[in-house]
């Protein structure tokens, strides 16, 4: 997929990836980077873009560099409509 063509979408194949699996269960970004096989940039980029469309909140761990990850309401409600559609298919 083209880069503008990407910018287009709301969601890449990747995000809805992403979802998925933090849907599943709270991840720490690197073991997400790792479960998934992503690079560092690429994983940056869309837990971004997924934070600023409120699909997925990022929270600091206390005295560490660490973040968990996990799932809003509206990022469970999306990823359900998305089941549906595809299920549909």
């Amino acid at each position: 997929m083209k880069k503008s063509q990407q910018s287009r979408n709301i969601l890449s194949e990747l995000d809805l990836e992403i979802l998925k699996a933090i849907s599943k269960r709270d991840y720490a970004i690197l073991e997400l980077r790792k479960d998934l096989k992503i690079n560092p940039l690429s994983a940056r980029r869309h837990l971004i873009r997924l934070q600023q469309l409120k699909l997925i909140k990022r929270e600091r761990v206390d005295k560490t560099n660490k973040a968990h990850l996990t799932i809003t309401q509206y990022g469970k409600d999306l990823l359900k409509l998305f089941n549906k559609i595809l299920a549909t298919n």
